[in-house]
């Protein structure tokens, strides 16, 4: 596989190419186009093969214990995604390099960057033979999930932690979340794939909790409405008076 795709990825992306069409246009020399064909087929076929779960909820909850009992109970892979992200930036030697490098708006990587580190993060796992994957700390927003599940996977279930605000989290903090995750969640409400964990109940009920969403994700009846990635994070059609 060429080493140079991601870079090769951010030139095409630089240059506005939005279709397989539009960068190949771009592409000059036959060893740029077999570069390209690397890059479009892993990206696009590779992670067809992976199952990927987000657990998510505002700062200071403890999402541990659901996250550790869907780990055990579907075999899956943890991944914190910011400490992932945040370990590439700041390793001299990532292939990403001279896209990590460019200025960044309030020290935040641009959600496209963003996500195409943990895609690629995520295809050598699949290439391991890791197909199951529960990511925390992601997606921060709705442009985050809308990227992810256009140019890397779709998600088989969004899980939101719920409860009351810890004392130490400030309400500037705890608001700011909730406000960025709430659009993820209104755009894949319908399609069967949020599931709420209210960790504040009484032990036996979060028990009962964590149980259901674990026999619900492990039952063959479990079919998520699957929706291309356009179709569920498109803008609603302006309505015609």
């Amino acid at each position: 596989m060429s080493e140079d795709y991601p870079v090769l990825a951010e030139s095409l992306r630089r240059h506005k190419a939005k279709t397989e069409r539009d960068a190949r246009a771009l592409l000059r020399g036959p060893s740029n186009c077999m570069a390209f064909d690397d890059w479009y087929n892993t990206r696009h076929t590779m992670l067809n093969q992976a199952e990927v779960i987000c657990v998510n909820g505002p700062p200071g909850l403890d999402r541990y214990r659901v996250i550790g009992e869907l780990v055990v109970a579907l075999d899956s892979e943890p991944i914190s995604v910011l400490r992932l992200v945040n370990d590439e930036i700041e390793n001299p030697r990532s292939p990403y390099i001279a896209m990590l490098q460019t200025p960044l708006l309030n020290n935040i990587l641009p959600p496209r960057m963003y996500v195409e580190v943990l895609a690629s993060h995520l295809r050598k796992r699949v290439a391991r033979g890791n197909t199951r994957f529960v990511l925390t700390d992601f997606p921060h927003d709705l442009e985050q999930a809308a990227i992810f599940e256009e140019d890397a996977s779709l998600v088989r279930a969004f899980v939101l932690v719920e409860g009351r605000k810890p004392q130490q989290t400030t309400q500037a903090a705890w608001d700011e979340s909730l406000a960025a995750i709430r659009p993820v969640l209104e755009k894949l409400e319908g399609s069967g794939r949020v599931f709420r964990i209210n960790v504040d109940q009484e032990p036996r009920e979060l028990d009962d909790d964590i149980e259901h969403l674990v026999n619900t994700l492990k039952s063959v009846s479990f079919n998520i409405k699957v929706l291309l990635a356009e179709d569920v994070f498109k803008p609603a059609a302006p309505s015609q008076s």
